[in-house]
């Protein structure tokens, strides 16, 4: 087993205790070994006292570290408190910007205001191509009608029907404009509901609100109209019927089959325009002389134009 030295020495423990045993063999010896050990005691006291006031500061900033906010809800420093504020702001921007978002496609697909105008708008293009051939079509029918029309020939009661029904269809079909309009109108109020959002959204993103003037963060259940207030839908009473016809409406041939179907299918023959002497004539009753006379003349002129035939 080695030999115990003692503790920051060179001097094992045997030679150690023969120093001390040497020192306090004589009274010069004795008073200079306590001299020592008062001197040793006084440097470890000191630094014990050292030692115990660091600790003691150590606990006094952490009780000060952890103590609560002054009353108002602020706190000590002001920079804490300016970027407490800065995140509450930003937390309520963020969160009015999702709702704004999710308020320009609906969860609700019937609701979907982006589709919807897609649909109006292919049903534009379809209802103006459908009506520019039916227009074309009816105008040629027209112009070939017109070529039997001839200086000196008799005119045919048929021709006239014809033609006067295909300047019905080409009526009938430039109605469709009213209805394109109807659709471009809702387009355009769509267009209009998503620009709005966009411009909501980039206001509050332009001006970060402070604390003191951010708004309220809405509850999770709030209506869409909390932060929706504007709408471009039509104020007419009766703007859910004006939707113009369904996008897949039937043709009208196979509305034509459907009728035909219930009565005998019969070509029925255009009947030729009546004699102006089977029509009737208003009564003339009451007129004056002079205003039956002018009648009684007109009379007489269709009936001549009549019986010429």
């Amino acid at each position: 087993m080695g030999m115990q030295t003692t503790r920051g020495s060179g001097l094992t423990l045997d030679e150690y205790r023969q120093m001390e045993e040497s020192l306090l063999a004589t009274a010069k010896g004795r008073d200079f070994f306590y001299e020592v050990q008062r001197r040793a005691r006084s440097v470890e006291t000191d630094e014990l006292r050292r030692t115990i006031a660091s600790v003691q500061r150590l606990i006094a900033a952490s009780r000060n570290d952890h103590a609560p906010a002054p009353a108002g809800g602020q706190l000590g420093n002001p920079e804490i408190a300016f970027l407490k504020a800065e995140v509450e702001a930003m937390a309520n921007t963020i969160r009015l910007v999702k709702r704004e978002i999710a308020a320009i496609k609906p969860s609700d697909p019937k609701a979907d205001r982006i589709s919807a105008a897609t649909s109006e708008l292919d049903a534009i293009v379809t209802a103006t191509e459908e009506a520019t051939n039916r227009i074309l079509t009816t105008v040629e029918r027209m112009t070939g009608a017109l070529r039997r029309l001839r200086p000196g020939r008799m005119v045919d009661g048929q021709l006239l029907t014809a033609l006067e029904n295909a300047c019905m269809d080409v009526m009938m079909a430039c109605s469709f404009q009213d209805i394109c309009g109807q659709r471009t109108a809702k387009v355009v109020n769509t267009l209009s509901y998503i620009e709005e959002r966009v411009g909501v959204i980039t206001g509050l993103w332009r001006t970060l609100p402070q604390a003191s003037t951010a708004p309220a963060m809405p509850p999770a259940d709030a209506p869409r109209e909390v932060l929706l207030p504007y709408k471009h839908d039509d104020a007419r009473p009766d703007a859910h019927l004006l939707h113009g016809p369904a996008l897949q409406a039937p043709s009208q041939t196979t509305i034509d089959a459907l009728f035909s179907a219930v009565s005998p299918a019969q070509p029925v023959a255009a009947k030729p325009a009546a004699p102006v002497k089977d029509m009737v004539i208003p009564s003339t009753t009451g007129l004056s002389a002079d205003a039956l006379r002018t009648q009684q003349e007109i009379d007489a002129l269709f009936e001549g134009r009549t019986e010429a035939k």
